[in-house]
């Protein structure tokens, strides 16, 4: 099976509805972390979910540059450490308004309701788009 997120392509492994954790650690170790996988809810920095499924991990933290991928958990017990890059706040203002921005870093879209600036690399591309339905 494929599933596609955003810009991301993940190929799933047969799910056997044996039950894992992902953690993830993070540095800072004040970044909010954001863990998102279908029928699944995250606890702080953790999520059990079935093995062979993926989520999908978002990394922010004020002064760095914004992570994200989609990590498919394959062991009981498994982590990711997550380092954030220094980086710059972007600011979109689209017009109209209620335009959708959407930003990609490293190949990982990010986009969401209301959704106008997001930290990006200092020292990396990245690229925005600005779309309005309609």
């Amino acid at each position: 099976m494929i599933i596609n997120y955003g810009s991301c392509i993940v190929a799933l492994q047969y799910n056997t509805g044996e039950m894992c954790t992902l953690t993830v650690y993070t540095s800072p170790a004040n970044a909010n972390i954001e863990l998102t996988a279908t029928g699944y809810t995250q606890i702080g920095n953790m999520i059990r979910v079935a093995r062979g499924t993926p989520v999908k991990c978002e990394v922010y933290a004020e002064g760095y540059a914004s992570y994200g991928n989609v990590i498919i958990v394959q062991t009981e017990e498994q982590t990711a450490n997550i380092t954030l890059d220094p980086g710059v706040l972007c600011t979109i203002n689209p017009t109209p308004a209620d335009a959708k921005v959407t930003f990609i870093i490293d190949g990982y879209t990010f986009e969401g309701d209301g959704l106008k600036e997001l930290y990006v690399p200092i020292n990396r591309n990245f690229t925005y788009t600005v779309s309005k339905q309609g």
